[in-house]
C-alpha cells in the first residue's frame, strides 16, 4: 500500500505493508537479504515498511491497481454508517483494529 491516504502515516510517497501482493518468486530476494543482513538492516530501519522502501523500487500500489476498492479505515470508513459500496478491502494499519471499532457495517461484514 502507498502511504498517501493512510491517516496514521506521517509521510507521502512511502510504503505501508498492511497489504502486499507478490508476483511468484519475487519475495525470495527480499527474504534472503533480510535473513542474511538482519542485524545490519535492523540498525537502519524502524519498521518492515522502511526495509521495503529501500529494497523494492517502482512498486505498484493496491490503491492504484484497485481504485476505490482498498480503503484505509481511519481515512475513509471511521464513523460512517455504511461502507462505501465499491469497497472490497478495508485496511486497519496500526490502530484501531476491527474488534475495537463500533460501526454497524463492521458487525455486518465481520461477525
Amino acid at each position: 500500500m502507498k502511504t498517501d491516504d493512510i491517516q496514521c502515516e506521517a509521510s507521502k510517497g512511502g510504503y505501508n505493508s498492511s497489504i502486499i501482493l507478490w508476483r511468484n518468486g519475487f519475495g525470495r530476494l527480499i527474504f534472503d537479504y533480510m535473513k542474511k543482513f538482519h542485524s545490519q538492516i535492523n540498525k537502519q530501519i524502524i519498521r518492515f515498511d522502511h526495509y521495503l522502501e529501500y529494497i523494492v523500487k517502482n512498486s505498484q500500489f493496491v490503491q492504484d491497481q484497485f481504485k476505490n476498492k482498498v480503503l484505509d479505515y481511519n481515512t475513509y470508513c471511521k464513523g460512517k454508517d455504511e461502507l462505501n459500496e465499491n469497497a472490497a478491502i478495508i485496511a486497519f494499519p496500526r490502530h484501531p483494529k476491527p474488534h475495537d471499532c463500533k460501526e454497524k457495517w463492521i458487525e455486518k461484514h465481520w461477525i
